[in-house]
């Protein structure tokens, strides 16, 4: 089954490749990033898409008029920032850069754009990256259009989105969701030059999530920042204290803590992020924890560790 979906997808992209063949992006307008001064920027260790940090930005045109990284006149749905992340973490808020935009619709045409938190929890890969498809819609923000300043002012061109925390477990992107805004209309945000950028912009489009580079031709970064809290952690001796096995296992995971652990406690997420089992301890934790997983489906889990409510260490565990 899975080898036929990956089929159907590769023929979808192929016709999407074919339908798009004279979306050929044009280099417009360069600048470097400016955002040096920001406040609200973290230190780059907490911040995710650095390297738009140290890059040039150019804003690609679109032969179809509007622009590659905005709505382009191909009537594409959106357009997403893919974050890599390697362990859990909690995602603060976002920063989107915008390079241009056109208003000539009037005021009671309510022209706007939908900022968009996705997960990256879709079971469907691409053939050449491995990666996995946008899925699950996680958050929205509604911006006027006449409210997004695209001056040559940095701190005035750029909108910071801070939707509330949340806890991400595996990749997730944001971006720019483009069907209200009304046609005469034009918004898009600054990108890298194109080349070797690690294949994380998407855009949805015929009716399905596809990688840019499949589209344009190109692999490109959207000037997108991701605010994320990578979280204290444990100390490392406490870190390597941690222990759970089997792994794989079957009906259960024995876990092994220091005892020096604080309120703490435990999550056990499936691949969705739907927490399948959990405990908290209001004083020192013990040091040994059997979870039962008997009702559990085979599949991959993310166990994480908790002290005063906040994860301080997380890891992959696999039911056969």
């Amino acid at each position: 089954m899975r080898a036929l979906i990956l089929t159907a997808m590769v023929a979808l992209n192929l016709a999407s490749a074919s339908a798009q063949a004279i979306k050929w992006p044009i280099s417009t307008s360069y600048r470097a990033w400016a955002g040096t001064s920001f406040p609200g920027l973290k230190a780059t260790t907490d911040t995710l898409n650095v390297q738009i940090l140290s890059d040039s930005l150019t804003l690609y045109g679109s032969p179809n008029g509007g622009y590659m990284s905005g709505n382009s006149g191909y009537g594409e749905y959106a357009k997403l920032q893919e974050f890599d992340i390697d362990s859990a973490c909690g995602v603060e808020g976002f920063v989107f850069w915008f390079a241009k935009k056109a208003l000539n619709s009037t005021v009671a045409d309510s022209s706007r754009a939908i900022l968009a938190w996705y997960d990256m929890d879709s079971v469907t890969t691409v053939p050449d990256s491995g990666r996995l498809m946008p899925k699950t819609l996680l958050k929205t923000d509604t911006v006027l259009l006449s409210n997004i300043d695209t001056s040559s002012v940095f701190d005035g061109s750029v909108y910071l989105w801070q939707p509330g925390s949340d806890l991400a477990i595996r990749n997730f992107a944001a971006g720019l969701i483009l069907d209200l805004l009304h046609p005469s209309d034009t918004l898009a945000l600054w990108s890298t030059f194109a080349g070797n950028q690690g294949k994380q912009t998407w855009e949805f489009y015929l009716n399905t999530w596809t990688p840019m580079h499949y589209n344009w031709g190109i692999d490109v970064r959207f000037s997108i920042l991701a605010l994320i809290d990578r979280y204290a952690g444990l100390p490392e001796t406490q870190a390597n204290a941690v222990r759970i096995f089997p792994n794989p296992g079957q009906n259960f995971i024995q876990m092994r803590l220091p005892s020096s652990l604080e309120q703490g406690g435990y999550m056990l997420l499936d691949n969705r992020g739907k927490i399948v089992a959990e405990q908290r301890f209001s004083g020192p934790s013990s040091t040994e924890i059997e979870i039962n997983t008997t009702n559990l489906i085979s599949g991959s889990y993310v166990l994480i560790v908790l002290e005063n409510n906040r994860p301080v260490f997380s890891s992959r565990w696999v039911k056969l």
